[in-house]
């Protein structure tokens, strides 16, 4: 599910890629039946819905932040880097240039990370742990 969902960011298409992500996850028999988004045990599933809300607001160091929590998940596939830089790109203004040599996953080491309400657990009672200097803040406004 990725991969289309990833397409239709880098297409700048944020509302149609939620459409696709609310679908999915209402159809998928292993999600249909849950409450959530976060979903236990779904790790990209949760990335790609926090993606999402924080491409809504453009915060690059919540980006960054997802990106260093959810490493292990995105680096599955080589083909979400690709995506990804163009998706920090489009949304939170993160050019190439601003990644060191460590490519996309370079920008992890700055990230002092903003998190806001955007990660408050929605009713689902599925706690959302993250790397220490990933501080939650009140108000990014």
């Amino acid at each position: 599910m990725p991969h289309p969902l990833f397409r239709l960011l880098v297409l700048k298409q944020r509302t149609y890629a939620l459409d696709l992500y609310n679908i999915y996850t209402h159809a998928h028999p292993a999600f249909r039946d849950k409450e959530g988004p976060p979903y236990r045990d779904a790790p990209l599933l949760n990335f790609l819905w926090l993606l999402l809300l924080c491409a809504e607001k453009g915060h690059s160091e919540v980006f960054n932040c997802l990106l260093q929590y959810y490493a292990p998940a995105i680096q599955r596939d080589p083909s979400f880097q690709q995506y990804l830089a163009k998706i920090g790109e489009y949304f939170f203004g993160i050019t190439p240039s601003q990644s060191n040599s460590g490519g996309l996953f370079g920008l992890l080491g700055g990230a002092n990370g903003l998190l806001s309400e955007l990660f408050e657990p929605q009713s689902s009672g599925i706690p959302i742990s993250l790397p220490n200097q990933c501080a939650v803040v009140e108000d990014l406004d």
